[in-house]
């Protein structure tokens, strides 16, 4: 029950915090709610990191992915249709193609991502997240 309320007051906030800003709901959705809700996800993985566990970190991150995908966008279509901006097809959506294409080698051939790769990563999610908000 409290997992059901928490969603509830994230999401009325997400709405409020949009609307005070003059800014969409996806933009809000694909930044802070995205960052809060993976919080828990990056301190499994940094603890995972820190004890030399990097399945547990990688794992971890594609089963999150893979059930937000596939799971979620399941279940709540089944509740209900989702309509979505046309936007999202046009830069969300190949942003996040291009990030798992970036995924491919660096998990293929190196099977390490180190701070070089993080740091493509985080800075193609910052660019993403300026230009969404441009």
């Amino acid at each position: 029950m409290g997992l059901v309320l928490g969603a509830f007051a994230i999401r009325e906030s997400a709405v409020a915090l949009a609307e005070a800003m003059g800014i969409s709901e996806l933009v809000i959705g694909l930044t802070l709610v995205a960052i809060g809700t993976s919080l828990p996800e990056l301190a499994t993985c940094a603890v995972a990191t820190l004890r030399q566990e990097a399945d547990i970190a990688v794992g971890n991150i594609l089963g999150s992915n893979f059930f937000n995908i596939a799971g979620v966008l399941g279940v709540t279509s089944i509740i209900g249709p989702l309509d979505f901006s046309a936007d999202v097809l046009r830069l969300e959506f190949p942003a996040m193609m291009v990030i798992t294409v970036l995924m491919v080698p660096i998990v293929r051939h190196w099977l390490v991502i180190r701070r070089r790769e993080g740091v493509v990563l985080l800075s193609a999610y910052l660019a993403l997240g300026a230009w969404v908000l441009l």
